[in-house]
């Protein structure tokens, strides 16, 4: 191939003088005549010129080395006394050693012997055996190059379009557009056609490649894509795309199906682009990376959103953008009535078909979500747009989490609706319920004693209601503050955390020790327990079942109330109440009973109510038993009685 080059670069300019050499001699010949010259010679093309000779039918054959080269033909051919000389209806075939070859046709040509200038004119065409065809008004010649500086058409194996101007080296088989290039490609298939604009363009066919500069605008079904430049690479055979790549300063709009509609389109900024194409030349993707600032991909909404990341890749199918792919720091920002913000390693946005736009997102490793009330983390997750749902999932043991003002919850899959503001968590539930004055919060303040000390809970579902501060958790839920612990099935807060209500198989451990004390438990059990921190109580219901220190009480109902401090200060029970202290082997039963915990003093009234022990038997409407003195006092109807039983002895 260098061999044939040099041979050309020698070898057409000098079959180009031997051509216009041949041309003289034609005319004092006149070898190729079929008659006599003895009219005037007149010629149309040089006006202001005198002819001297001409030449009819003329044709002739060059060769270099045994090889043609050149073969010219024209209609008539005249010599005029300023040295030029001109061709009618020319055609000129030049050949190449690789066995292609170039022809031109022109309704006239024109050179001059001294400065070796030649120009076709009238309407000029030019084609290669291989896929080159140039149509323009004039161009000149010199040997090696066709150039002119005139509006041209042409086509170029799977090109065709227009330019301002040719410069085309028939021995380096390089074809150079000028000022204002438009070039179009149609791939292989179904894809749509390709228009690229440009100040300037360079076929170098050699390399199979075109490369596009200076203000490059690439257009493709409604879709644009400006930079600085563009390279476009074919396939041996010039004719299958097979890549581009551009730089610098990346611009890639894409409207698709959606042109014109109120969303607007997405937009790719970046510093450099290349395509993933395929076996037919069909656009498959397109990959745009950061320069010195981050790569940026903007979605019209409502509501706006901004996707930066190190590179995007932009799926292709037929005629619009189905995915976004972002990798190195993905960041999405949404701007709209609610700014929410979700990151991670990697980012791929999902769009709908029929509108363009983005539907759902995936993220994967080190996601991080936030918003103006809550900060969730998770290896990897799901975004929903449309229906507005972010999906956090685990990944390896790590369990997402999400953060709010006053609550943390982890779990092996957590959901949250970011404008509904519910937050659904299940498997292996964990939350951290603080209470914040003045906000709305979920814990479980109502219940324990602390109102700075959090509230703990693991369940097997939860869900939450940020907006109102109510949730509920569901499943073997088990919350607790320091030594204080509530079991049950579920778990509901209500009324930003003042109600707590506790359902299914409810047991309670609360330890009720002031500051420098220290105190046994009291358990309890009921099927439900409901507790309102304003009213400092908590009522249980159904089968209740309350032990403290040996003593164990149940009824069918009963009621803590606590104290300013939240610290247990009175235990009521109702129906069917009983009571049984172990150390002692007394019981007592009645209808209602109120225990003073503090002043361990218990007040049992009944139809009677019964105190009995091994030594006896006490009756009344209401008895009074003072725990700390051990002694137990008789109240009867409207008038006072007293009854004291007195054991022989007491109990250590």
């Amino acid at each position: 191939m260098v061999r044939s080059v040099r041979i050309l670069r020698i070898g057409l300019p000098i079959v180009f003088l031997a051509f216009i050499g041949v041309i003289a001699l034609s005319f004092t010949e006149n070898r190729r005549q079929g008659q006599a010259v003895t009219q005037p010679i007149t010629s149309e093309i040089r006006k202001g010129d005198t002819p001297q000779l001409v030449a009819y039918a003329f044709e002739d054959v060059q060769t270099l080395g045994g090889r043609v080269v050149s073969r010219i033909r024209a209609r008539r051919t005249m010599g005029f006394s300023s040295g030029w000389y001109t061709l009618e209806d020319v055609a000129l075939t030049i050949f190449r050693p690789n066995g292609q070859s170039y022809e031109l046709t022109a309704p006239q040509a024109e050179f001059r012997v001294e400065t070796k200038e030649a120009q076709a004119t009238g309407g000029v065409k030019i084609t290669s055996s291989d896929g080159i065809t140039i149509e323009t008004a004039t161009i000149n010649f010199d040997g090696n190059r066709l150039v002119n500086n005139v509006p041209v058409a042409f086509s170029a194996d799977a090109w065709s379009g227009r330019a301002g101007g040719v410069d085309l080296n028939i021995a380096t088989e390089r074809m150079i557009l000028l000022e204002g290039v438009e070039a179009v490609m149609k791939p292989a298939g179904n894809d749509p056609a390709v228009t690229i604009r440009s100040a300037g363009a360079d076929f170098d066919r050699m390399a199979s490649e075109a490369t596009f500069r200076d203000d490059v605008v690439l257009e493709r079904q409604g879709d644009t894509l400006e930079t600085a430049s563009i390279t476009a690479r074919f396939d041996q055979e010039k004719n299958v795309l097979s890549g581009l790549e551009g730089c610098c300063g990346v611009e890639f709009a894409l409207t698709g199906v959606s042109a014109g509609s109120e969303t607007g389109p997405t937009v790719i900024r970046g510093e450099r682009f290349f395509t993933e194409i395929g076996n037919g030349g069909e656009f498959r993707a397109i990959f745009i990376e950061r320069g010195e600032s981050p790569a940026m991909a903007t979605m019209q909404g409502p509501p706006l959103r901004v996707l930066t990341a190190g590179s995007f890749r932009a799926l292709l199918a037929g005629r619009g953008l189905t995915q976004l792919e972002a990798t190195g720091s993905a960041r999405l920002e949404e701007r709209g009535a609610v700014r929410r913000v979700l990151s991670g390693f990697s980012m791929i946005a999902y769009f709908d078909a029929a509108g363009q736009r983005p539907s759902s997102a995936v993220v994967n490793g080190n996601l991080e979500y936030r918003d103006a009330d809550a900060r969730a983390t998770a290896q990897k997750g799901t975004f929903d747009f449309v229906g507005d749902r972010i999906v956090l999932n685990s990944s390896q043991g790590a369990l997402p989490s999400i953060q709010t003002d006053a609550q943390t919850v982890t779990a092996q899959t957590i959901e949250m609706r970011s404008k509904t503001g519910v937050v659904t968590a299940e498997g292996f539930v964990k939350a951290k319920l603080v209470n914040r004055e003045g906000k709305p919060s979920v814990d479980a303040g109502a219940l324990f004693p602390s109102s700075s000390t959090p509230v703990y809970v693991n369940s097997e579902k939860l869900t939450l209601h940020q907006q109102t501060g109510e949730g509920v958790f569901t499943g073997k839920v088990r919350a607790w503050q320091e030594k204080n612990i509530l079991i049950a099935d579920a778990l509901r807060i209500e009324e930003s955390g003042e109600t707590v209500v506790a359902s299914g198989n409810v047991r309670a451990v609360l330890y009720n020790a002031r500051e420098g004390q220290t105190t046994a438990p009291i358990t309890a059990v009921a099927s439900t327990l409901s507790a309102k921190r304003n009213e400092r109580r908590a009522v249980l219901e159904g089968s209740v079942r309350i032990e403290d220190q040996g003593r164990i009480l149940t009824s069918d109902n009963a009621i803590f109330r606590f104290d300013t401090s939240q610290k247990l200060d009175r235990v009521e029970a109702e129906g069917n109440v009983k009571m049984a202290e172990r150390a002692l082997n007394r019981e007592a039963s009645g209808s209602k009973l109120v225990y003073r915990v503090t002043q361990k003093v218990i007040n049992l009234e009944g139809s009677p109510a019964v105190v009995s022990e091994p030594r006896g038997t006490v009756k009344g409407e209401e008895i009074v038993l003072d725990l700390a003195r051990n002694h137990v006092e008789v109240l009867k109807g409207s008038g006072r009685t007293e009854a004291v039983y007195r054991p022989e002895s007491t109990p250590e």
